[in-house]
């Protein structure tokens, strides 16, 4: 596919392993606040914001679960600059519990104020502990825990001028010429695991 500007908008790419040395990714996307060119000292500002959130987070992740950096990246022009931001990283879980399995997912979910799948978006987080597990799905405590932290990022990220966004690149199976990006305005998360999944292509 040609390259598809995505308006206002840089992606946050959070980078990190799981046990058995496997490499994952986290993709967020952001508002660039009015920035006229990203630079490093903006790129380590928004990956603070989130290196923040997986440190409120890090009792509920195995200790084989590690963030080690986080890459922004400008997706207004092509050929625009990319960072990777390493001053707040690496966070380590501290939960000796021992580990889930790693498809084992929590399924955090983002909503824009307007209706239709191209509103709606979903990031997939692994690397939680063993005592997190009930059953299908997390604990009552985890989940709460889990609820509130990525609502705080949310929140946070809007303070800051960096708010979350929903980025739609399809409509009706088809890529758009220029992609949609909308201000998230709530979060939720799963109770039950999901499995590492991409979203569907077309939304």
């Amino acid at each position: 596919m040609p390259f598809q500007a995505v308006p206002n908008t840089f992606q946050v790419a959070v980078r990190g392993t799981l046990q058995g040395d496997l490499d994952m990714t986290n993709v967020f996307h952001v508002t660039d606040a009015g920035a006229a060119t990203l630079t490093q000292g903006v790129a380590d500002v928004i990956s603070d914001f989130f290196a923040e959130f997986w440190d409120d987070i890090k009792g509920l992740l195995n200790t084989e679960c590690v963030l080690t950096d986080c890459v922004v990246t400008d997706l207004r022009t092509l050929g625009a600059p990319e960072f990777v931001s390493t001053s707040s990283w690496p966070k380590t879980g501290t939960n000796a519990s021992g580990p889930l399995p790693n498809q084992n997912a929590a399924q955090c979910n983002m909503r824009a104020g307007l209706r239709g799948p191209w509103y709606r978006g979903r990031v997939y987080l692994s690397g939680f502990a063993l005592d997190t597990n009930d059953h299908s799905g997390l604990t009552a405590g985890a989940h709460s825990t889990l609820a509130t932290e990525f609502d705080t990022l949310r929140n946070e990220l809007s303070l800051g001028g960096v708010g979350l966004r929903i980025v739609s690149r399809f409509f009706d199976g088809a890529p758009r010429v220029t992609a949609l990006s909308t201000p998230v305005t709530q979060t939720t998360v799963n109770l039950l695991w999901a499995s590492m999944a991409r979203r569907r292509r077309g939304a």
